[in-house]
């Protein structure tokens, strides 16, 4: 009876945890990055590396020119521009850069996806 209480304690824990976090990212406006395939997160690894790597560090939060993207898209918010970390927001900095980040005319929406896939790996 015992082993039967504890059991429906911790499921019921669980659920509670998963309905608080969903809450959350509802209530922040938060949301998951999509599911990329390998393919994409290796393009996107290669293009960081080609156009990123020189400004931002991908492993760390630590600042090179530009802030360090570690945990980017789990964060709640961007750490330059402070609104919500999200895919969206992600390829809008990309698109449009703000304060002293270059533009990238030359990315196409498809590579850009492929950056914001592999950043969502970090």
């Amino acid at each position: 009876m015992k082993n039967i209480f504890s059991m429906c304690a911790i499921i019921l824990l669980a659920f509670s945890v998963a309905a608080c976090t969903k809450q959350k990212q509802e209530v922040s406006g938060q949301k998951a990055a999509p599911a990329a395939d390998e393919k994409s997160i290796e393009a996107g690894k290669a293009l960081f590396v080609e156009k990123c790597k020189t400004c931002h560090d991908a492993y760390s939060t630590r600042e090179i020119v530009g802030p360090g993207l570690l945990g980017i898209l789990k964060n709640p918010v961007l750490p330059e521009s402070g609104k919500p970390a999200t895919p969206e927001n992600i390829k809008n900095q990309i698109k449009h850069p703000s304060k002293d980040m270059p533009p990238f005319p030359d990315l196409t929406d498809d590579q850009i996806d492929d950056i914001v896939a592999f950043l969502s790996t970090l």
